[in-house]
This record gives C-alpha cells, structure tokens and sequence, in this order.
C-alpha cells in the first residue's frame, strides 16, 4: 500500500493535533508523514534536536504536496528522564489543550550497558516507563479531547513480535541488574503490550462519553536507525545476528510502518483494539521461545503471544507497580530538581 492510498481517511485526522515520539526517523518518521500528509498538525518528540529539524523539513515538504497538507513541529523528549517528560508535557500543553493522537514508537534498542538518569536500565526506562509516564501525563487531555469532540481519541502503541521472548521480572522491574541485552529489550516491549492491555480495558469508554482507544501496531523485521553500525553495542552477538539479518530480509521502514499508519488513519470502527491482545502486522509465531517473522501481511490481526500479557491479572499487577515506582522515581527527581 502507498502513501496516497490513505487519502480517503483523510477526513479522520484533517485538522487534529497528533504526537509521535521518536517520529525523526524510521517508523516513527513514515507515520509522522502518513499523519501529516492527511491534514494533521504533528509534534515530532525526540531526543536529537538537529536530526529532528531536518526531519521536520523533509515532514513539511511532503505534506505540501498533499491536498490539505498538515503542519509539523518538534518539541524535545529525552523518554530516559522523567524530567525531560515533564518538560514536553508542559510545552505541548502550552501549545493547545486538545491532543487527537499519541504514537508511543521511541524506543532504545541494545545499546552499551547502563543506567538511565533514575537508575533504570538504559532500555526499560525509555522503553517503558518514560513511555508509561508520558502516556499516563497526557491522558487526562486525550479524555478531555475525546468529549469536546464527541468522540475517541486513541493512542497507538507501537509493539514487537519479540513480546514472545520477553518476561517480566516482579523483582526487578526496573532493571537495576540487567544488562542491555535482547532479552530486556524483548521484555520492555511485553511489558509496554501488558501496560497498553490494561489501559484498553480501562479507557476504552467513560461514563461521561467517548474514551480513549488503544490499538498496537508491531513493524516486523524493518531496516531502521536502531539497525545501523553505532546505534547499538555491537558486542551482544544477538544484536549483531539480528543486525545482519535484517539488512538480509528487513522490510524498508515504509512498510514495517504501514500497521501504524492503519491505527493512526483506519476509523476506529474498523479496528479492533487492544483489550483482548490484538494488534497489527506482520505474522509471527514463537520458535523454541523467539520470535519467528514472516514478514508477510504487514498489517494482519493478530494476538499476543507471550502468557504474560494474555493474563489481564498481570497486566493490572504490573501497571499498578509502574505507578508506583514512577511515583517514587517522581518523587526523588524533584529532590534533585526542586522548583524555584
């Protein structure tokens, strides 16, 4: 499917305002675009400031050659630092009161082994719990924005087949003794499928009105930044094989995007979301406990696989101890960053 073939669910975002994290490059860049080539006013949330500016160059000058092109602008996000969170919620708020769509994509994949700036490890902090504070900050504006317009928001969770080899350590969610490996990256992304589960269940609708509605999306095997030499420590032999193999078989990151840009842009009432574990790509299976990709049906229905994220207990125990740690994390940055 091409980029002009989304032009007919242009009438479901034309005008709306849409943030995608990481949206500089990659997946998070191909939905930006699709988003802003159907009318949206999009925020770019990344890290690089300079790599987000030309991104939102080459943004501008693809949507001005739309029909009703949209507008994009870059706000900083650094999801490692829950400061950093703080800081492009207040901005974003500062700009308008009403947010449509939120694309949770950013994600750290294998880099060198350490901490972030609240002691989590390097993956799992931006991976999952800055995600889950951001989303957490921004859904009392995703709700409010859902009944002024008398309908859903939704937010658009980018996940993995590699949920499949990930587990969740209830002794150490954090990762204060985990390397940076595939296997935590593997569990960060199962971890953030539980955490998008549970609040499905819970937003989906609200007593007032239309809620907020969750739908996943998974890439498959792509050829993005994450896969280029420097991006990621290149002495875990599971990144280096999964390097070279995805520069063998990986879909370009116009198409491993395609799933996302179908939640972003497909009306709702043709989607299913992600309450029952359902989200969208390519299939995939588990073999001897990895993930297996086809990279077939780029944006085939499919349900999670890994136990954990089929139990909705888990998926509840899990999200109330995010919100409590984040709590605490939140607690001790203000001690270190006291407000003047």
């Amino acid at each position: 499917m091409k980029l002009s073939e989304f032009r007919h669910y242009r009438a479901q975002v034309e005008g709306k305002q849409a943030v995608v994290t990481g949206g500089n490059s990659g997946i998070g860049f191909e939905v930006a675009k699709a988003l802003a080539c159907a009318g949206a006013h999009v925020v770019v949330a990344s890290r690089n400031a300079a790599k987000s500016e030309e991104a939102v160059e080459e943004l501008r000058i693809a949507a001005g050659r739309a029909r009703s092109p949209g507008t994009v602008d870059f706000l900083p996000l650094d999801l490692s630092s829950l400061r950093s969170v703080q800081q492009f919620v207040t901005a974003l708020k500062g700009r308008s009161q009403e947010l449509h769509i939120l694309v949770n994509n950013a994600a750290v994949w294998c880099p060198a082994d350490s901490k972030t700036v609240e002691g989590m490890e390097a993956q799992v902090g931006p991976n999952y719990f800055g995600t889950v504070y951001l989303t957490e900050l921004l859904l009392t504006t995703l709700r409010a924005t859902a009944r002024t317009q008398h309908a859903p928001t939704r937010i658009v969770w980018i996940t993995s087949a590699s949920e499949v080899y990930g587990d969740v350590d209830w002794d150490d969610l954090t990762g204060e003794h985990k390397r940076s490996d595939f296997k935590q990256y593997s569990s960060t992304k199962l971890m953030g499928f539980m955490a998008a589960r549970y609040l499905a269940q819970q937003y989906h609708q609200s007593d007032s009105g239309p809620g907020v509605q969750i739908f996943g999306a998974q890439p498959g095997a792509s050829k993005t930044g994450a896969f280029t030499w420097g991006a990621f420590d290149p002495w875990k032999p599971a990144a280096f094989l999964q390097v070279m193999a995805g520069r063998l078989v990986g879909l370009p990151a116009s198409q491993g995007a395609l799933a996302a840009q179908l939640c972003c842009l497909q009306p709702a009432t043709e989607l299913t979301d992600m309450r029952d574990g359902v989200h969208y790509g390519p299939t995939y299976s588990s073999f001897a406990g990895l993930p297996l990709l086809t990279n077939k049906g780029l944006a085939s229905k499919q349900h999670v696989i890994n136990a954990h994220a089929l139990n909705l207990d888990e998926c509840r125990r899990l999200y109330e101890a995010t919100l409590q740690i984040l709590k605490d994390k939140e607690s001790a940055s203000s001690t270190r960053h006291p407000k003047k």
